[in-house]
């Protein structure tokens, strides 16, 4: 099947999508792909340029060479079957059919339920052996051995990234790359210590300035949402309920929000926030499900400040929807 067959095939609806969103959803009938797409306008005409989004794989597969690691396998018993083999790798199986046609793919954190060889071996064999351009964004699940065990991990840190460093296509604290003359894709880690962290900020800030001197968008990758600063999003309704229906983006653990954040994450929010007329949208996981929030935002023309917002969109968990293979496709118009 020509990629031009393959996205051509006849679609349905998404039976609970709340169509009034900015986001389209439908199925792909032949092949069963479950699609969630968002349009972009960057400042240049010409070719579309296309953005396939992963998020919250979850890979809790193990293999021989984990069956020797005694924190691995307390944590296979402690999850059991959850985001298990056959289910999550036919699921990921499914989405990489649609991400390979992309010019970009990216994964926004928790690829691994857990930090196995067994799943290292399945990104490599179903994401990284089907296309040559791919980011990884970094989070919590991708650089710990222990899974529901509510115990700490014996490896350091540093040890854990170097660990997931064998296998990861980018940078894993930072990563940008340009497409075209119109959009630079950045993935960043805000996941794997909770927070942002401080070297992030300079090349934020350098990559921001490029994109504004080169007419090009920005569209920022990463594992968690910041918080809209809004009170109504106390209770954001899910645009199609896979875990729960409403979602607090104000405060609990967003990033930026009133009762989480540290200076690191200040200083780079405000950064974010203050340059919506390159930033053109942030695109995150974590809560499975399927929102849309606007950050508030400004930039600078002509010497006053204008008010803006930068839409944010969680994405829903790839194997959801009974394995379907679930992805982002955005295409920058």
């Amino acid at each position: 099947m020509t990629q031009e067959q393959f996205l051509n095939q006849s679609r349905s609806k998404i039976e609970g999508f709340n169509e009034s969103s900015p986001i389209k959803a439908y199925r792909l009938d032949e092949t069963g792909q479950v699609v969630f797409e968002i349009e972009v306008e960057s400042k240049k005409g010409g070719k579309d340029v296309v953005i396939a989004a992963l998020t919250d794989v979850h890979i809790n597969v193990t293999n021989e060479a984990d069956e020797s690691d005694e924190e691995v396998m307390y944590s296979k018993k402690c999850r059991g079957t959850i985001f298990a083999e056959p289910g999550v790798v036919e699921a990921l199986t499914r989405a990489m059919e649609v991400c390979a046609l992309a010019d970009l793919t990216v994964v926004t954190g928790d690829l691994l339920d857990y930090l196995t060889c067994g799943g290292m071996e399945v990104a490599k064999k179903e994401i990284l052996e089907k296309t040559d351009s791919v980011m990884f964004c970094a989070a919590i699940h991708d650089i710990s051995k222990n899974c529901m065990t509510n115990l700490p991990d014996k490896l350091s840190y540093d040890q854990r990234i170097g660990i997931i460093k064998e296998i990861w296509p980018n940078d894993t604290l930072y990563e940008a790359r340009t497409y075209g003359d119109k959009v630079t894709a950045i993935a960043i880690d805000n996941d794997t210590k909770a927070h942002y962290q401080e070297p992030q900020y300079e090349l934020l800030k350098k990559d921001i300035e490029e994109a504004r001197r080169e007419g090009r968008i920005v569209l920022l990758f990463q594992h968690r949402p910041i918080s809209t600063t809004k009170e109504e999003n106390r209770e954001t309704p899910s645009l199609i309920t896979l875990w729960k229906p409403v979602w607090n983006l104000y405060d609990k653990s967003n990033l930026g929000g009133p009762e989480y954040g540290n200076e690191v994450d200040r200083r780079i929010i405000d950064l974010i926030r203050s340059n919506a007329d390159v930033v053109k949208g942030i695109f995150c996981g974590h809560y499975h499900d399927v929102l849309y929030t606007e950050i508030p935002a400004t930039y600078e023309e002509d010497g006053k400040t204008v008010e803006a917002v930068i839409p944010q969109y969680n994405m829903a968990s790839c194997p959801y929807l009974k394995y379907a293979g679930i992805l982002t496709r955005i295409v920058i118009k």
